[in-house]
């Protein structure tokens, strides 16, 4: 039996599958995880702050799940010690289900395996797309560009350090509405073009 209060500190590394492992609000410190699958797991609400995670693999729903480049908090690394800086290499999330999913603090996606099922999109030059959308006066009633005001203002927090970011389009739609969501949407595929 897999205990989570095993695996919350230190390395994990080898051929270890975490297979229908309940780990709801979990939260790991400066864990590293190489080599494992994570098949239908409990991941809501789990944080892995300054994790680092090397040929995984996720299958099953992740829910409001939090990927973490580096520490929640600056003042963590005198308590926890510098964490391996996570490139979330070859990191698989082929069979999985991101809803709101978060990606900060400076997480690499740039070698991860994006979801086969369901509608996402990865923005490189997250900050950049942020400020370049939230620049333009666009041709919205009133509601709808607060809407727009509010998706802003929520994520130019963590773009500051984080330069890719993955959406759901089914989160986008469900949080700011149909019509929002699918012009974000179309914002997104044309920055990925200039990107």
């Amino acid at each position: 039996i897999i205990s989570v209060e095993n695996y919350t500190k230190g390395k994990i590394d080898g051929k270890i599958c975490f297979e229908n492992v309940n780990f709801k609000g979990t939260g790991f410190i400066r864990a590293e995880f190489v080599n494992c699958i994570f098949r239908n797991c409990d991941l809501e609400l789990v944080d892995f702050n300054a994790s680092y995670f090397e040929d995984c693999i996720f299958e099953g729903i992740l829910k409001e799940t939090w990927f973490r480049g580096g520490y929640k908090f600056n003042n963590d690394e005198k308590e926890f010690g510098i964490p391996k800086k996570n490139k979330m290499k070859n990191v698989s999330f082929v069979k999985a289900e991101l809803i709101s999913v978060n990606f900060s603090n400076n997480c690499d996606l740039s070698m991860i395996a994006m979801p086969n099922k369901g509608k996402y999109i990865k923005i490189s030059n997250w900050g950049g797309f942020l400020k370049n959308l939230c620049m333009r006066n666009i041709n919205f009633d009133e509601k709808e560009k607060r809407e727009l005001d509010i998706f802003c203002e929520v994520y130019s927090v963590y773009a500051a350090n984080q330069n890719d970011y993955i959406y759901n389009f089914h989160d986008l739609a469900g949080e700011y509405g149909f019509e929002i969501a699918e012009y974000l949407w179309s914002e997104m595929e044309k920055w990925k073009e200039i990107i």
